[in-house]
């Protein structure tokens, strides 16, 4: 299977393209861009051809697309807990669907034979690998 990179390898939590054409259908755009904290990575509403996602989530950069699904990380805010946690969006259906767990950074790096690869620092040395089925 080939390997499939972020979107833009440019970017990166904290400085991202907020417009993307993806595929030949789809636009993505983050709306109402926020930082978490000082100096955190950055966060956003996602509208997908100019409608926004439900429930008003926030989600970070970078992302990976593949077969009409972006997986990108989500920003949870719950009782004494925040973080990032994987989701996968279907572009289709606007389902939004979330894998692993919570973490303190996803830093999206690739997707091979159905495992996402990411970092959880900003220094990229801290690697970890979850597979997410077919």
């Amino acid at each position: 299977m080939q390997t499939v990179r972020i979107f833009n390898q440019l970017d990166s939590p904290w400085n991202f393209k907020t417009s993307n054409q993806v595929g030949e259908i789809w636009k993505i755009e983050y709306k109402n861009l926020i930082e978490i904290n000082q100096g955190a990575p950055l966060v956003g509403n996602l509208c997908v051809n100019g409608v926004s996602l439900p429930n008003s989530s926030l989600f970070g950069s970078p992302f990976i697309y593949t077969d009409n699904s972006l997986y990108i990380p989500m920003f949870i805010r719950r009782f004494c807990l925040s973080g990032f946690i994987l989701s996968r969006v279907d572009l289709v259906t606007a389902k939004i669907s979330t894998i692993g767990k919570i973490k303190n950074l996803i830093y999206l790096d690739s997707l091979q034979n159905n495992t996402l690869m990411y970092y959880t620092d900003i220094d990229k040395t801290n690697e970890e690998h979850l597979y997410i089925g077919r």
